[in-house]
């Protein structure tokens, strides 16, 4: 009776994360199904608490700033100038959380997480060979007319994001759990980073190299004890490029940045000091509105009619450094919670990075390594939240993380 009890709940959850990662993908392209993805997670909840009578929550380490979240979207709505913008953010915001929630309660045994993350490894990758078409600034363009119409379907820096935040994890599971992955595993994983760093060389995204390179770093770093020299020579390099002016020069070139990038010719637009201001600018804009921030999706608007002194500046769409964003979204309180959370996982991945078991260990090692990509990325840019609309799938991605850490104890003792 027991083990009937638990495949229904297994079915019952794996059918509401079909159901929310498809109502999700369905308001990509229709805005107004945005909402639909919460409510059937609500719903499955409520129904689920109904049937078992009793509330079957299952707590993570990310609750509380989650719920400060939720807790904000209300007050972002009140002091929004731009009230449609805003709602369809919110919900973007709420069905990103319905599906971290949904891949938590799915993903219960490490066949399961195994499973969902080679699903999602496939799609990243195939995505990532569609990018001399669908991102814009590619370096190849394909010149097939009846492909025209995908151009532009996804940025650059967003498709650089989310190849940033994937690629870590499966080369971790290669580096720390290769004894424990089926040859069918290991070969789907080789496959999927080659078209991944295809992916990388073709979009022109700095942030996401950059990303990707610190990631590579720790791996390396965490793999062997040999590697720390190459570790220091990587450093001495990177610190080479960034603090004098002839590796400046190689950092920023037009070369190295891809000129076929259409729309993107004044140097301006590519360099730290186009950063400089545009943060300079949203620092001063979230002073005026520290508690409640502007309204999520309305800061190119807002930043038009209150800070910014130039058509550059107010053409930005965003503030190209994802805590400021978040704190001109959501205020004070949204910056703090998102901080905590982005912490908290990172605690969460550190614990499993010295756990025994090899696919516990690799999870942990590759989720540190993905959350320190996307904060690199995120110091430049802001290409998974908001407005974006594959920003959801990061949630998808720290869903995998949580409930791996949830079911972590339950293996072996952890390594001393």
């Amino acid at each position: 009776m027991r083990n009937n009890a638990s495949t229904l709940t297994k079915t019952w959850w794996w059918v509401t994360l079909f159901l929310v990662s498809g109502s999700v993908a369905l308001g990509f392209v229709k805005p107004r199904f945005l909402p639909v993805a919460p409510l059937i997670f609500v719903g499955s909840l409520l129904v689920y608490a109904a049937l078992r009578r009793r509330m079957a929550w299952r707590h993570t380490p990310l609750d509380f700033p989650l719920l400060a979240f939720v807790l904000m979207t209300p007050i972002t709505l009140a002091v929004t100038t731009q009230w449609a913008t805003t709602l369809e953010q919110v919900w973007r915001l709420l069905g990103g959380i319905a599906l971290f929630f949904s891949v938590v309660y799915a993903v219960q045994r490490p066949q399961d997480l195994r499973l969902l993350f080679a699903g999602i490894w496939v799609g990243i990758a195939a995505l990532a060979l569609t990018s001399p078409i669908t991102a814009n600034g590619a370096r190849l363009m394909w010149e097939i007319a009846a492909l025209d119409p995908l151009r532009g379907f996804i940025h650059h820096n967003v498709m650089g994001a989310l190849i940033a935040i994937t690629l870590p994890l499966g080369l971790a599971l290669l580096f720390f759990a290769r004894a424990s992955l089926s040859w069918l595993e290991i070969l789907l994983y080789v496959l999927g980073c080659a078209a991944m760093a295809f992916g990388l060389w073709v979009v022109p995204s700095r942030g996401a190299w950059l990303g990707v390179g610190v990631a590579g770093l720790l791996l390396l770093l965490w793999h062997s004890k040999w590697t720390r020299m190459l570790l220091v020579v990587a450093c001495l390099a990177g610190f080479w490029l960034i603090t004098t002016d002839s590796g400046r020069a190689i950092l920023f070139s037009d070369a190295l940045l891809g000129a076929s990038v259409p729309g993107e010719h004044d140097p301006l637009q590519w360099g730290l000091d186009a950063r400089w201001e545009i943060w300079q600018r949203s620092f001063a804009l979230a002073r005026l509105f520290p508690l409640t921030g502007v309204g999520m999706g309305t800061f190119h608007e807002v930043m038009r009619t209150v800070i910014a002194d130039d058509v550059f500046i107010y053409s930005w769409p965003h503030a190209h450094n994802i805590f400021l964003q978040v704190a001109l979204d959501l205020g004070v309180v949204g910056v703090i919670a998102w901080t905590i959370m982005l912490g908290t996982l990172g605690w969460c991945c550190l614990h499993m990075a010295r756990h025994s078991d090899g696919v516990v260990r690799a999870v942990g090692v590759g989720g540190l390594a993905s959350l320190l990509a996307f904060v690199t990325q995120g110091i430049f840019d802001a290409a998974l939240w908001g407005m974006v609309r594959a920003g959801v799938f990061v949630w998808m991605v720290w869903g995998i993380l949580i409930a791996a850490w949830l079911f972590a104890p339950q293996q072996n003792t952890p390594a001393t």
